[in-house]
């Protein structure tokens, strides 16, 4: 049994849905701690995503590229949060997207068989993975609400500072990237005083 593991899965229990011991003690079985790099790829474009990943120390991003040399980012993940292509998790199929680690990074790593396999067996899981998608779905509507294209460059910084706390983290030309402004937009909100 492995005390750094379940005590991982205790904060899944109290971030997403309570789980009984015996559900835990099956948990602790099929998950592993794996530690990555800072700038590891943990997804690539056109592979299948396999595993799900909890965030216990680090950060992931998750991005797709434009004319094969530009990086759009589309999302940021941070400790206690999951981190996987939703779409090509569950539905199958190649992702759009890749997804790379921030920073050096500890993470709990479930394959996508052992999740399907305790949703069976377990009713207490079945239901903290339909919490944990519906948080997904919620701050993607989220998401996708405070970059609409009538706010301005101020309003969707301001949008994102509220809606990622641990923002300073993030290298900024991967902010504006996010935000669809210039790095150079993005210096100018942040500073005023800048460019004048």
């Amino acid at each position: 049994m492995d005390n750094k593991v379940l005590a991982a899965v205790e904060i899944i229990s109290q971030f997403y849905g309570t789980l009984s011991d015996e559900t835990k003690l099956a948990l602790d079985k099929k998950m592993k701690i794996v530690t990555f790099k800072k700038d590891h790829t943990l997804l690539k474009a056109g592979q299948q995503m396999d595993k799900v990943y909890f965030i216990l120390n680090g950060s992931a991003r998750e991005y797709y590229m434009i004319d094969k040399d530009k990086e759009v980012n589309s999302w940021f993940s941070f400790e206690y949060e999951f981190v996987t292509n939703t779409p090509s998790f569950f539905m199958g199929g190649p992702s759009k997207y890749y997804l790379k680690t921030m920073e050096e990074s500890e993470f709990l790593e479930i394959p996508k068989q052992h999740v399907l396999d305790m949703s069976l067996q377990f009713h207490d899981f079945e239901r903290l993975k339909g919490n944990i998608v519906t948080k997904i779905m919620l701050e993607l509507h989220e998401r996708n609400y405070s970059l609409m294209r009538f706010r301005t460059a101020k309003e969707k910084y301001d949008n994102f500072l509220q809606m990622c706390p641990n923002a300073e983290r993030i290298a900024l030309s991967h902010v504006a990237s996010f935000l669809g402004i210039t790095l150079e937009t993005l210096s100018r909100i942040r500073n005023p005083r800048y460019g004048k």
